[in-house]
């Protein structure tokens, strides 16, 4: 998490754009020499990997005690790749499934042999041993295996950080549709982890795990969208991936969103709603939504989180004390106010130029909800008529 956060200021800020101007390469190009297990996937041959020798350890280890204690820190989401080989409601792994899977090249089995021998599970740790079998994972591993072995490598969990396998595993899940790992490898192609930055291709990945509703995807091809990241640049479609992510709980898009609704970036500006998600985001720990969060006018939290009468009350006291404005459209809209009291927000907003407020007026008038004089409703006329059709309006 805290490498995307890094990524994402840095794309805020306009930094993260420069990385379009870096020449694009092909997809299957890495940093260095392909790799020996690149090499063997090109040529469709599976590493050289003593599965029996690795199996019958694991067998004998089970001799001793088939089932072994696991720490679910270290599994995160792996349980359920793990699950074929977890017993006692999944708090411990059975060796022997694991072993006679492996002897058959079961992905999920050779993949948990990877993790057995990495974490020292009932065998002696080992890391030689678990990356020729997380190779062979990103061989011949079905998508989630892949995609697992690709975060273990990636975040160095149990054995060497090796972002270039990690790139691989990635990509060959992804090619298998599953959109965590659409997601990922277009990470690496956008930042080059792993391999030579592609920020096209990335965009691809990023927008084929957006289309599948994966939260961390479709803020990332919101990202894309609203820099202008090898895609036309595109504010209204970006806020709408931000918020499609952000409702489905992504910590950063809640924030993003946020953003578009308090600076109008694609939305219309709403300081009520902003304040919502980046209440939502600040819960979830995320530092800069609680320092946005502090920004905002204090009117905005306190009538996001508590539309009663109480706190309307307030917030129309200090319009009223203070003369400023920008409160207005939030009480009109979320506030509970008898008529006389939305009658004269009407004329304060209109008096200070608000289009919103003059055209809300107009529109009262006509109807005959609200009776206006004159001299208002010509005064809400001219604001009407002279105000330029901004793509978004502040409060």
């Amino acid at each position: 998490m805290d490498r995307l956060c890094i990524f994402y200021c840095m794309a805020i800020s306009g930094i993260g754009i420069i990385l379009t101007s870096i020449p694009h390469a092909s997809s299957s190009t890495f940093i260095d020499q392909p790799s020996a297990v690149e090499q063997l996937l090109a040529a469709e041959q599976p590493p050289a990997v003593d599965v029996h020798t690795l199996s019958a350890e694991l067998q004998a280890a089970a001799s001793e005690h088939s089932c072994i204690k696991i720490d679910e820190n270290l599994l995160f989401h792996e349980k359920h790749c793990l699950k074929k080989h977890l017993v006692n409601d999944g708090t411990h792994i059975n060796l022997n499934t694991v072993a006679n899977g492996l002897a058959f090249f079961e992905p999920s089995a050779t993949y948990a042999a990877g993790v057995c021998f990495s974490l020292g599970l009932g065998v002696h740790q080992d890391a030689t041993k678990a990356m020729s079998l997380f190779e062979l994972v990103a061989y011949q591993g079905n998508a989630f295996t892949q995609y697992e072995c690709g975060t273990r490598l990636y975040d160095g969990i149990g054995i060497s950080i090796n972002t270039t396998l990690a790139a691989i595993c990635y990509r060959e899940s992804a090619n298998k549709g599953f959109a965590p790992a659409q997601c990922k490898y277009g990470f690496c192609l956008e930042f080059g982890e792993g391999v030579d930055v592609n920020t096209t291709l990335a965009v691809d990945y990023y927008k084929k795990s957006a289309e599948q509703q994966y939260a961390p995807g479709m803020f990332r091809y919101g990202l894309c969208l609203e820099n202008g990241v090898a895609v036309k640049k595109n504010l209204e479609l970006a806020a709408a991936y931000y918020k499609a992510s952000a409702d489905a709980g992504d910590v950063v898009a809640q924030f993003a969103y946020g953003r578009c609704l308090m600076y109008g970036i694609g939305v219309e500006t709403d300081f009520i709603v902003a304040a919502q998600y980046y209440d939502k985001s600040a819960a979830q720990e995320y530092a800069e939504a609680a320092r946005q969060l502090a920004a905002l006018p204090p009117f905005a939290r306190l009538l996001g989180q508590n539309d009663t009468l109480a706190a309307t009350k307030a917030v129309l006291r200090y319009v009223m004390n203070s003369g400023d404005v920008r409160p207005i459209r939030a009480l009109l809209a979320y506030g509970a106010l008898e008529e006389e009291e939305r009658t004269t927000l009407l004329m304060m907003g209109t008096q200070a130029n608000d289009f919103f407020c003059a055209k809300t007026l107009l529109k009262c008038s006509k109807s005959g909800t609200i009776t206006f004089t004159e001299d208002a409703c010509t005064c809400a006329r001219g604001v009407v008529s002279s105000s330029p059709l901004f793509e978004w309006e502040s409060l």
